[in-house]
This record gives structure tokens, sequence and C-alpha cells, in this order.
């Protein structure tokens, strides 16, 4: 079993359940040293996607699920065309390993469609309130240039 840190869409957690089965534990967590914004336009969705940008002293809100191998490796196959990185979120009160899922280059900053971001904001309220996923996405909507990779 290792942890995976999900943010965006991943948020909702009967989207990951569909995607990988049965889940053993997971909660509301955060990555440190990053920010959560929408860039590129991804085909699939025909939008601006989530995307993680290092940025030292910020924050994203996301959700750590422990996972199998096997179900790691399911959410790669669902990872629309992401990558692993490997990372530390801040989980029930102390750091874990985790592993996310990253872009390999991170595209010019975009807007998400309406339904975009409306799936991501419904993953977050399930973790936060609604104040706190409203002030994140606004900031994340209004997130300057991401620096390219």
């Amino acid at each position: 079993m290792q942890w995976f840190f999900s943010y965006g869409l991943g948020t909702d957690v009967e989207q990951t359940r569909a995607e990988v089965g049965s889940l053993a534990r997971y909660g509301a967590a955060t990555l440190g040293d990053h920010i959560y914004t929408f860039t590129g336009h991804h085909p699939e969705f025909d939008c601006a996607t989530s995307t993680l940008v290092p940025v030292p002293g910020g924050t994203v809100l996301g959700v750590a699920y422990e996972l199998t191998d096997a179900q790691i490796d399911d959410v790669v196959t669902h990872g629309h065309g992401y990558v692993l990185r490997h990372n530390l979120a801040r989980f029930e009160g102390g750091d874990i390993p985790v592993v996310t899922l990253q872009p390999t280059e991170i595209g010019p900053r975009g807007q998400p469609s309406a339904d975009y971001l409306g799936r991501v904001r419904q993953g977050l309220r399930q973790h936060y309130p609604d104040a706190v996923v409203e002030a994140y996405l606004e900031r994340a909507l209004a997130a300057p240039e991401a620096p390219r990779s």
C-alpha cells in the first residue's frame, strides 16, 4: 500500500472509487510548496486542466488515498497523460510520503470549462468548507503564468 495525493477532479471520492475500486483509507490532505492552477488545453476535456506548479510556500488542497500498487497503476492509466511524482503531504497532523500525478510539461495558464470547474468544486466540497473551496478556486483561476518546465 502507498499513499496517493489527488487534487482537482480526483478529490471526488466516488470518481476515484469508480476508477480504482474499493478505498481502504482516505481523507483531506495538503501538499506544500506547490500551487494549484489550470494550464494547457487538454483534448479530453477541451479546456485547461488541473496542474500543480512548484511554488515555495504554496499549498494545494487535496485528498490522500491509501492505494495498492495495482490501484496506483489504474490511476496512471486514467491519468490523462500525467506521470507519477514523489512528494510529501500533510495528512492527519503529520507528513507522509505520497505519489501525485503531474504533467510532464506545464503549459500556458488557461481557463477550465464551467463543467470541469464544477466537477473540481464538487470534489473539494466533500472535504473542505464551501468558503475555503471558493477562495481556493478563485486564487487558482487568478494564478500568475506558470513557469515552463
